[in-house]
């Protein structure tokens, strides 16, 4: 899907995915829009999925507290310093929120968003 930020809606979609990598969680970060519609996803009960250095994301839309998290080694500092409870593994999923690290979780984050997404298809979520 191809717009700004501005036209999209949380009421349009299941879930958000937050993009790993360096620079594009570093831009999106940014964008007031993206943590509303972060923030937006948490609070109607919808997924959001973050890998990598996506958690950032989360932290600045405030969504890192309290919650067991996972990421890339390089932002634990930082997903700490937020009060989220960092864990060491591949995948984790808390309060709605799935977060991956950099190498072993996106497979499975990948898979537990398409066995999510067949749910909502079924009528099951």
């Amino acid at each position: 899907m191809d717009c700004a930020f501005d036209e999209v809606s949380e009421a349009s979609y299941d879930a958000l995915v937050l993009p790993g990598g360096l620079r594009s969680p570093d831009r999106l970060r940014s964008e007031p829009r993206v943590l509303a519609l972060a923030r937006d996803f948490i609070a109607r009960r919808k997924t959001v999925a973050a890998w990598d250095h996506a958690g950032w994301i989360l932290v600045d839309a405030g969504l890192a507290t309290g919650r067991r998290m996972t990421s890339c080694a390089a932002i634990r500092t930082d997903l700490q310093n937020a009060g989220a409870i960092w864990l060491d593994v591949p995948l984790v999923q808390d309060q709605g929120v799935v977060t991956a690290d950099s190498r072993h979780g996106l497979e499975g984050l990948v898979q537990l968003l398409v066995r999510m997404s067949c749910d909502v298809v079924q009528g099951r979520a």
